[in-house]
């Protein structure tokens, strides 16, 4: 009789997994990939950044994952002459997760906001420029410090859409 109690427990208990597990697939994941919800583009301007740039795309995708605020990952290479371009691309054809644009280098005066305002973003864009001096995790702490709403840092500036 107590095996028979503790086989319907068990069952019952991969039921509930099961149907969660089938409800995370579905609905959840499911509304954060289709960007039904997006509150937040983080554009992220690089040139020249071989040194750095493989692990700030790395971490960003690890704080996408914990972060409160889905946002959508936008890079735009600005002209880089370096590696950047190519480990850019490489980042891109493993997972497909981020936007890429590229700006000619006879073109590097343009400003990257434009390529958010040609696809028509509605949400807040979250500016961040990259340079040498700082290292992948202290990118990726100050960016998530503006998610969660602390704008004291000027390594992340929040732009207007129509600015």
């Amino acid at each position: 009789m107590d095996w028979v109690f503790l086989g319907k427990s068990l069952l019952v208990i991969l039921g509930l997994f099961v149907a969660f597990w089938v409800n995370w697939k579905l609905v959840w994941k499911a509304q954060r990939e289709s960007g039904s919800h997006l509150s937040v583009v983080l554009l992220v301007v690089v040139q020249n950044q071989e040194k750095i740039i493989e692990g700030v795309i790395r971490q960003l995708r690890w704080l996408r994952l914990r972060s409160p605020v889905f946002f959508e990952l936008v890079v735009v290479d600005s002209g880089s002459r370096d590696n950047t371009n190519e480990i850019l691309n490489r980042l891109w054809r493993c997972q497909e997760d981020f936007r890429l644009y590229r700006l000619q280098e006879t073109n590097c005066g343009a400003n990257p906001l434009e390529v958010v305002r040609r696809d028509n973003f509605q949400q807040t864009i979250y500016l961040v420029e990259l340079d040498y001096s700082t290292s992948p995790g202290q990118v990726v702490k100050a960016i998530d410090r503006t998610l969660r709403g602390d704008y004291s840092n000027e390594m992340v500036r929040i732009v207007d859409k129509w600015a």
